[in-house]
């Protein structure tokens, strides 16, 4: 019975990091066929400046204050949204005051 002989160690390696990269090109066409944003394109320093986030060095990003429409591909409409000073979400027509002492 003749014994089978294994492919080199370098042949393994090669093999398996051409699997990683065609499976990682292969996600992206699927997302990109899917209608989603570019991930580069989310990032400000990649995709330019964005109008809804600011950077933060303790969160990594906060919201700016003020009104933004969201819109989801594939999906008709707009959603608008607003966000208040210090990056707060928006749950009532107007801002409270600075001294409202309301639970949070």
């Amino acid at each position: 019975m003749p014994l089978s002989k294994q492919p080199k160690r370098s042949v393994l390696i090669a093999a398996r990091l051409i699997t990683a990269v065609v499976s990682l090109a292969g996600a992206e066409a699927m997302l990109w066929f899917g209608g989603y944003p570019r991930w580069w394109a989310m990032d400000a320093p990649w995709g330019g400046p964005s109008p809804q986030y600011s950077c933060d060095a303790n969160l990594g990003w906060s919201a700016k204050q003020g009104r933004f429409d969201l819109v989801w591909p594939g999906h008709p409409g707009v959603s608008r949204y607003t966000n208040w000073s210090g990056g707060r979400r928006a749950t009532a027509e107007t801002e409270p005051a600075r001294g409202d002492n309301r639970p949070q």
